[in-house]
């Protein structure tokens, strides 16, 4: 499957180091596929994976916008999927995260992390990309990209949009 990041964009914000690789493109897969494309829409996703270079602010970042009269600044949408993708693979891929980074256990000597710290540092990271996709929708909302059909649980993990033209 086509995706928005590779490993090296988690690489530089996140330090995966030595995660076997197909379990951590797995990982990147799923988090475009559930969470991105859920809060996107597949119509609009669909356009943004066809066609990136239209889509370049949403991507990257670096933009101020306004949404429902506050300011708002875009991270960028491979930035959050680098941290949900960092998250997922913290959390399901064979290794330990620690404060240097995410290693595996290479010798007898090795100290792993807890369980409980391995949770938490994936909550971190997955509450940092849940912030930034949100900001994302709101940006695709702003420039019309993705209509909201129902503002009745406007704090849905899940939204309530659709792409335009869906």
């Amino acid at each position: 499957m086509k995706t928005l990041i590779q490993l090296s964009d988690i690489n530089t914000l996140c330090r995966v180091c030595s995660t076997e690789e197909q379990s951590a493109l797995n990982c990147i897969e799923d988090v475009e596929r559930f969470s991105i494309r859920t809060i996107l829409g597949s119509e609009f996703f669909a356009k943004v994976l066809a066609a990136p270079d239209d889509y370049t602010e949403l991507l990257e970042g670096g933009t101020n916008f306004e949404y429902q009269g506050k300011n708002y600044v875009l991270d960028g949408l491979k930035k959050a999927d680098a941290y949900l993708s960092y998250s997922l693979i913290v959390r399901t891929c064979n290794g330990v995260a620690t404060k240097y980074g995410y290693v595996q256990k290479t010798t007898d000597f090795s100290q792993p992390v807890t369980q409980t710290q391995i949770v938490s540092i994936s909550d971190k990271f997955k509450s940092f990309g849940d912030d930034m996709l949100r900001i994302c929708r709101y940006f695709c909302i702003s420039k019309g990209y993705v209509k909201i059909f129902s503002d009745d649980n406007e704090n849905s993990r899940y939204s309530n949009l659709t792409s335009i033209g869906e």
